[in-house]
């Protein structure tokens, strides 16, 4: 669907879900927590409406049920102030 698994590993311990600049920062810590042995799974989600729902319950089921999420994202996309 619309959704991009950036990073992954079959030892994997938590799906992070980002997007844009929060992406590229997950990424980092990836990077230094792979130093410590510890893998995460990164997902580029691209839209948030459609959510592909199917795709992050599957990653979350194999990495243990745990999901962090690092954006708040209004539902048409951006802040408008």
């Amino acid at each position: 669907m619309y959704l991009q698994v950036v990073r992954s590993s079959k030892t994997d311990q938590v799906t992070v879900i980002g997007c844009c600049v929060t992406l590229v920062e997950a990424v980092r810590a990836a990077e230094k927590l792979a130093l410590d042995g510890v893998n995460i799974r990164i997902i580029d989600p691209f839209t948030l409406k459609p959510l592909d729902k199917a795709t992050i319950l599957k990653s979350a089921r194999e990495t243990g049920g745990r999901i962090i999420t690092v954006e708040d994202h209004y539902e048409w996309g951006m802040y408008l102030s």
